[in-house]
């Protein structure tokens, strides 16, 4: 009887350790191409994110699948670049539940410039600088941890050192750009 009564605790323990230490396996990110893709990889790793525009694809002309707007509508997060690539998107967000993916749109993460020679259209590449890309990565790091705050010292740390990197580069070209003639 001892031996049963010792056996029961004994599981109930390595169950109950084992679930305490168990991240959130629902986290599941969508990003619509290789920036999206690349900041929020860089915080929480590749497992559980999926790229949808495959390397070569046209972003102008791209259509999802039914699969891709299932797997947007079952994702934890959707990230978008916003502006004319992704006019497709617009469509798919009417029946996404916002409740239950968090919709996350680059443009809206830092300030805008207007295109060059238009008055009212913005640069959608907000990627491309340094300064926007670190406001970027520490504003998705934010939305994941409010997702998934298990794994907060992970993101916390994965993003410190991508924002690193990021100012790393930001020093090279404000050197070349500084050293030109």
């Amino acid at each position: 009887m001892k031996k049963i009564f010792y056996l029961i605790i004994i599981l109930f323990l390595v169950v109950f350790i084992s679930g305490c230490n168990k991240k959130d396996d629902n986290v599941n990110i969508v990003a619509t191409n290789f920036p999206c893709y690349d900041f929020i990889r860089a915080i929480v790793g590749s497992d559980g994110v999926k790229m949808l525009l495959k390397p070569g694809v046209e972003t102008h002309d791209f259509e999802p699948t039914p699969k891709d707007i299932i797997d947007i509508k079952n994702s934890s997060m959707f990230i978008y670049v916003g502006g004319e690539s992704d006019t497709w998107v617009d469509e798919i967000l009417k029946n996404i539940d916002t409740e239950k993916t968090k919709v996350v749109k680059l443009m809206d993460l830092v300030d805008l410039e207007l295109e060059p020679g238009e008055e009212d259209e913005y640069d959608e590449h907000v990627w491309t600088s340094p300064v926007n890309a670190i406001k970027i990565v520490n504003k998705l790091k934010d939305i994941i941890i409010n997702i998934d705050s298990y794994n907060k010292d992970k993101y916390e740390k994965n993003a410190l050192s991508y924002i690193d990197k990021l100012k790393d580069i930001d020093a090279k070209i404000r050197e070349v750009v500084n050293n030109s003639k």
